[in-house]
């Protein structure tokens, strides 16, 4: 499912945006995974991504999950980029701001590997092409469950993050499942061990969480 990634790819991570009168959208590339959201002011549009790799001013994405056009999933999707500095436009015409670098240890691409419940651990074993992974970078953050060979999407969420001191904060932008819930901040506790992100706190529906993410 993952692919090697050139040193151009490697540069050309991190977090993206647009902003126009009508949508907005925001695009993370990291650990050669993206993510491409579109929303309007609190409502979700629509999501697609998947691994990608750049050539030049070649951005090709081999879409995982598209929850519009199903069709494309197994696909690859070819952009070719103008570049303006650290910007670029696509082949829409949207041109897309490259946020601010911003170091985190938490950082990366993830893929949830278990939850506690009660204290007691239950991994979460990903078998076939059901997937829920979460791609942090420069300071944003976007989650996506899907199924690729069923062409199947459970859900995704997105927005700015803040990690210090073991306290990891959230501001959503976007939520499929809930527009209603835009603009809301979750606090949660985090920790680090190795390759493994705790994350725990209380969910969007004030349920108690404790997941276990690992870095791919």
């Amino acid at each position: 499912m993952f692919i090697s990634i050139s040193l151009c790819a490697q540069s050309f991570e991190g977090a993206y945006k647009f902003i126009d009168d009508e949508t907005h959208g925001l695009w993370l590339f990291k650990d050669g995974y993206s993510m491409q959201t579109i929303y309007k002011d609190s409502v979700y549009i629509r999501t697609n991504g998947g691994p990608f790799d750049i050539h030049k001013n070649l951005l090709t994405v081999y879409i995982t999950f598209d929850d519009v056009l199903e069709q494309k999933i197994g696909s690859k999707q070819e952009t070719r980029l103008i570049f303006e500095g650290a910007n670029f436009i696509d082949d829409e015409g949207r041109i897309w701001i490259k946020q601010p670098t911003i170091e985190s240890d938490l950082s990366g691409t993830y893929r949830i590997t278990g939850k506690y419940n009660n204290g007691k651990f239950s991994p979460i074993n990903h078998t076939g092409s059901r997937m829920t992974l979460k791609i942090l970078v420069d300071g944003y953050f976007q989650w996506i469950a899907f199924d690729s060979d069923k062409k199947e999407f459970f859900g995704t969420g997105g927005g700015d993050y803040s990690f210090q001191d073991g306290k990891y904060t959230e501001h959503l932008l976007f939520f499929s499942r809930d527009n209603s819930r835009v603009g809301a901040t979750l606090e949660f506790n985090g920790e680090i061990d190795e390759n493994d992100w705790h994350h725990k706190g209380k969910s969007s529906k004030g349920e108690p969480l404790h997941e276990v993410w690992t870095r791919l």
